[in-house]
């Protein structure tokens, strides 16, 4: 959209320059001033796309890392380490293990637009990193139910009222290619990003500071450096947030997605 009003911007321009035959002060100072405008507009309107998840700073290609120099402490993943709680219980299966968590989604839909499917939360304030290994793999029994399956952190809106406010970065299948997505929904809106992965498996990473979120990925098991997938700016998000886990699928008979190796820690000045 920024290219068809810059397109637009130079036609205005050219017609301008044919017209102002002879400058004078005047006519200079409204030709800066229209051409000013006409930045900022195209300014405003990328602002406005990245509020609303339209657009993202991604630099998935471009290969930015950060290190794993002691950004997290190792804790399990059981009930007692957090204060777990849940959201739309009643729509999937969840089992807490000494050193994992597993979520089977018992209905075919998923977090997009106004839906909102199940996950398991705990409640933060300011800044904070947040990771976990995650598996969702496809289930061998049932290969005609496998067009659609993801698991990963989510960051909500807890004054959310009918307008769903969220973002998610996942690891999954979308019919025949493991993908990294990542999501935004803003009042009801969802547009997201996506890239190929290897397989169902990945560990992924939200970091907040302020009104930016980071969302990082790289291979399951490995301490290599975080890749940045992208980065979205949400300054509609207030301070208090829900940070967790979700899960969604095209069918219930989908296999239970599984957390591990949870860990959470927050960012305060």
């Amino acid at each position: 959209m920024e290219v068809l009003l810059l397109f637009l911007l130079i036609i205005l321009l050219v017609l301008l320059l044919s017209f102002f035959n002879k400058f004078t002060g005047t006519r200079i100072f409204l030709l800066l001033l229209m051409i000013l405008s006409a930045a900022a507009s195209i300014f405003l309107f990328s602002l406005k796309g990245n509020i609303y998840g339209t657009q993202f700073i991604s630099s998935f290609l471009s290969g930015n890392t950060i290190s794993n120099t002691n950004i997290f402490s190792s804790t399990a993943a059981n009930k007692s380490s957090y204060e777990w709680k849940t959201y739309n219980p009643q729509l999937a299966e969840i089992k807490y293990g000494s050193n994992a968590i597993s979520i089977k989604p018992l209905n075919g839909t998923r977090w997009s637009m106004n839906t909102s499917r199940p996950m398991i939360y705990m409640e933060t304030e300011g800044d904070f990193f947040f990771s976990a290994r995650v598996r969702a793999e496809k289930n061998t029994d049932a290969p005609g139910v496998n067009g659609l399956l993801f698991a990963g952190l989510i960051v909500r809106d807890p004054s959310t009222g009918e307008n769903e406010n969220n973002i998610f970065i996942s690891v999954g299948f979308r019919y025949k290619n493991y993908k990294i997505e990542a999501r935004s929904t803003y009042e009801g809106k969802t547009s997201g990003v996506s890239a190929e992965w290897l397989s169902g498996d990945a560990e992924l990473m939200v970091q907040r500071e302020a009104a930016v979120f980071g969302m990082y990925v790289r291979p399951y098991g490995t301490e290599a450096a975080w890749r940045k997938v992208h980065t979205l700016y949400r300054p509609d998000f207030p301070g208090h947030l829900l940070v967790g886990l979700m899960a969604y699928a095209d069918s219930s008979r989908s296999n239970s997605l599984h957390f591990d190796e949870i860990t959470f820690r927050k960012n305060n000045p």
